[in-house]
């Protein structure tokens, strides 16, 4: 619960085979200016240690709290999809996702909070392209923003994303940086995955990480 909102927020990270980088994203996480949240993390049959390094990491930090949950389903919509059910499950009122190579923003979580306290039911941010893995020039870290934008702008203009029955215009929002009530997620019917799409199947331990 979230300064007496009634806002239970929940962080859900599909990461498969994600051992190398899964640790930078953990750390973000754990080093965020509000730390009332609780992270899922979704193995998507990865083949590598991702899940060991998650368990290595939360077993020594008191916040937020860390769930493994288990997704064998290949495909990110898929895991996702499992995370947040997961989430709602359990008591979600809200729910973040990010992906498994992300560097949230220290004050990410608080500004996703902001968001909702103001009423909406979907919020999204910028999306910049790291920087700490090689140098990029400067006409690579302006590639990605402007083709971003230019996905967005075909995506307004597609005829299959306009129809009068929608109740706003098409808003094209990067998967690891949106944010949904768990009402919202609800009503949409969730992200797309296959019909043979398992059941959840959370890892029989919880334990917690911290900044």
């Amino acid at each position: 619960m979230s300064g007496g909102t009634g806002m239970r927020l929940w962080v859900v990270v599909p990461a498969y085979n994600e051992e190398r980088s899964i640790g930078a994203t953990l750390r973000r996480l754990a080093g965020q200016s509000d730390p009332d949240f609780t992270l899922a993390v979704v193995d998507n049959a990865s083949t590598d240690r991702t899940a060991e390094v998650v368990r290595a990491f939360a077993a020594d930090r008191p916040r937020p709290e860390i769930r493994i949950v288990t997704e064998p389903q290949k495909g990110t919509g898929a895991a996702a999809d499992t995370g947040i059910r997961h989430a709602i499950a359990a008591g979600a009122t809200h729910i973040a996702r990010t992906d498994a190579d992300c560097l949230p923003h220290r004050d990410w979580i608080a500004a996703v909070k902001r968001g909702f306290g103001d009423g909406l039911e979907m919020v999204s941010g910028p999306l910049r392209p790291r920087t700490d893995e090689f140098e990029l020039k400067l006409w690579e870290r302006r590639l990605l923003p402007t083709v971003v934008g230019l996905a967005a702008l075909f995506g307004r203009i597609r005829p299959g994303n306009r129809d009068p029955r929608y109740l706003g215009p098409y808003v094209m929002m990067p998967g690891c940086n949106v944010a949904v009530t768990a009402d919202l997620y609800e009503r949409a019917g969730g992200f797309p995955g296959p019909a043979s799409k398992t059941s959840t199947r959370t890892a029989p331990w919880s334990t917690a990480c911290g900044c």
